[in-house]
C-alpha cells in the first residue's frame, strides 16, 4: 500500500518545477499570506496542512532532481525500507547499491544542508515564509484530504540529517 502510494505521488509530480529556487520564491519571500486566502477559509490548521504538504513536495522535488541511479537506492532502502541485498536486485550489485545510495546522500545533503531549515534551523528557507509564493506559483496546492489533523504549526526540530528529515515525512495521502 506504502509502495502505491509513493508510486502515485512521484508519477504526480514527476517533471515539475527542476527549478526548486524559482517553484519556491527563494529570491522574493515577499508574497503573504493571510486566513482570509480561498484554500485557508479562515481555519489556520488548513494553513498548517499546507506547510506540511510543502515540505512534502519541496522535498520531492529536491530527490526527483538527484539522478535516477541513486534516487532509486535512496527511495529503496530509506523511503521503503529495503535492506541493501535486497535493493541490490535493482542494481549489478550490493556495492552498486551502496554506492548509488551514498551517492544519493551526498546530492540531498549538497543541496538541503545550506538551506533548509529542518536541516538547519538557522538556514534561510523556511516553509511559513514560502507558503503564499510556492501557492502563487503552483508549486503547491490543497491535497486531497478532508480530515485536519495536522492541526499545529510546521516547525524545525533541530538539527537532522536528510535520512531523518525524509523519514519524518508522513505517507502521501
Amino acid at each position: 500500500m506504502r509502495l502505491a502510494a509513493l508510486v502515485r505521488f512521484f508519477m504526480k509530480h514527476r517533471g515539475r518545477h527542476s527549478d526548486i529556487d524559482e517553484a519556491l520564491g527563494r529570491y522574493d519571500p515577499t508574497a503573504v499570506l493571510d486566513l482570509d486566502h480561498p484554500l485557508l477559509r479562515g481555519d489556520v490548521r488548513r494553513l498548517y496542512v499546507l506547510q506540511r504538504e510543502l515540505q512534502r513536495t519541496c522535498l520531492t522535488s529536491t530527490l526527483l532532481n538527484v539522478p535516477a541511479g541513486p534516487r532509486a537506492a535512496f527511495v529503496l532502502t530509506e523511503i521503503l525500507g529495503l535492506p541493501f541485498e535486497q535493493a541490490a536486485q535493482t542494481f549489478t550489485s550490493v556495492e552498486a547499491a551502496r554506492t548509488n545510495y551514498q551517492r544519493s546522500l551526498r546530492e540531498l545533503e549538497a543541496y538541503l544542508a545550506p538551506m533548509c531549515e529542518h536541516i538547519n534551523p538557522r538556514n534561510g528557507c523556511h516553509c511559513s515564509r514560502r507558503l503564499a509564493g510556492a501557492l502563487e506559483r503552483g508549486f503547491v496546492g490543497w491535497t486531497e484530504r478532508s480530515d485536519l489533523t495536522d492541526d499545529s504549526p510546521l516547525e524545525s526540530q533541530g538539527h537532522r540529517n536528510v535520512c531523518d528529515l525524509f523519514a519524518s515525512l508522513p505517507a502521501p495521502p
